[in-house]
This record gives C-alpha cells, structure tokens and sequence, in this order.
C-alpha cells in the first residue's frame, strides 16, 4: 500500500449515498483512476455533485474507491450523500500539502519527516545516536552514532566506541592505555586522543592485527601532545 497522486485524474460515479466510490469511466481529457493507481493504493480524492463536495482520504481497488478519512465536505465534514451523478478526481488537498513560505522556507508539522527507511524525525536537535561515518561523510542512521564534538575525559584504561570523538587522557596517577575499535567499515571516522596533564605515557592500540601508521601501537609521551587517527577502512592513519 502506498500513497499516490496524479494529475488529470478524473472518473464519474454512479454511486448513491455515502458509501464505497464506484467508478464508470474518464471524462473527456482526463485519464482514468486505473491508469495510475493499482490495487491497494491509497490517494486524496475529491468528489463532486451539484453544489456538495467531499475531500478525503481513499483506498483504491477494482475501479472503487473506499471514503477512509474525510478531511473536510459540505456535510460539516461528514460524507456526503451522492444521488448517483457524481464526479470524482484525484487531488492534492490544502491541508496536506508542502510548501515553501514567503521566505522560502518549509515548515514542518509536528510529525515530522519520515525517511526511506522508516525513520522519524519529529525536531531538528541533533542527537548522539543519530549519524554515523560511511567514507568520510556524516549520514543519518538512527541507533549508530559518531558526534564531531563530542568528548570524554579519562584517568584510566578506556575502551573508545564509536560514539566517542575526542579522548583527554589524565596520567597524573599511572599510564593508560587507550583501546581504538575496528577502522574497518568506517572510513574517514577519527579520533582524537590528547595527554592533558600527568608525567605517564598515553599507549594508543588498535583493534586485533590493525595498525597505526604500519606501527601495532602509539605513544604520547609529552603533557599537552595530541594525536589524531582516521581509519582508511582497514587500519588507522595519522593525520
């Protein structure tokens, strides 16, 4: 099932009362329902007869259409009740429609944008679980996360996830050892690892057989040095 519309869409019905839409052919001009929707698919419709209207929401099926939700009509925004000489046309009503205001910006009810892949995104705060790194670009991926400027402060070993950015390493009490996760299948992701203050050594080592800059591990050994690694998608390089 999915919504469609369609310009130059219109049939006649023979349809009496309120119920299902029924179908009888094009006018002249136009193209038929059929020509456009398939089984299932639903779309905004208008129906005309005489002086009564009805704009609503339809499910299309065998040349009818069903009245599922009706968004406003001459019957106070109920269905009307046809007489059996009816027109019916595909529409884009007002209510539903995107567009772009007088400063050319577009507004955004309060539910939000779905995406292709099922996402919402009802705000436009930006939060940690919302983008990750695929060949160096930042995209949006609901539940993977990798925040630019997000940082941790450490005293300790450390594990680094990749919702981690910047690492401040303290080694006023031993030396620690920094664990950096997997380069593969996040190209262009990077850390930033930096000795703030304490007289022990910073080790950085990555995941398994990986490297940094062809070495199984780096040292910082100078209080206020930083290192800062990007992974080619199979180990880690220097920058």
């Amino acid at each position: 099932m999915s919504l469609k519309v369609s310009d130059r869409v219109r049939e006649n019905t023979v349809t009496v009362g309120s119920g299902t839409l029924v179908l009888t052919g094009n006018t002249n001009g136009f193209k038929r329902f059929t020509n456009v929707l398939s089984d299932n698919d639903i779309t905004y419709y208008c129906i005309e007869e005489n002086d009564k209207f009805e704009v609503g929401l339809g499910t299309y099926n065998s040349s009818t259409i069903t009245r599922d939700i009706v968004l406003q009509s001459t019957q106070n925004g109920e269905k009307i009740n046809l007489a059996g000489s009816g027109a019916v046309f595909i529409t884009y009503p007002a209510d539903k429609a995107v567009f772009k205001d007088e400063n050319d910006r577009i507004p955004v009810g309060s539910s939000g944008i779905i995406f292709s892949d099922s996402t919402i995104q009802t705000t436009a705060a930006v939060k940690n679980d919302q983008f990750t790194y695929v060949s160096g670009i930042a995209n949006y991926a609901s539940g993977q996360s990798v925040i630019a400027n997000s940082y941790i402060n450490i005293d300790s070993d450390f594990s680094v996830s990749n919702n981690d950015h910047k690492i401040f390493a303290n080694t006023s009490l031993n030396s620690i050892n920094v664990y950096i996760p997997t380069a593969s299948g996040v190209g262009g992701k990077e850390y930033v690892i930096k000795k703030t203050i304490g007289n022990n050594e910073v080790n950085v080592i990555p995941s398994g057989l990986e490297t940094i800059d062809g070495q199984n591990s780096q040292t910082i050994l100078t209080e206020y040095r930083s290192l800062t690694i990007v992974s080619d998608n199979t180990n880690w390089l220097i920058t």
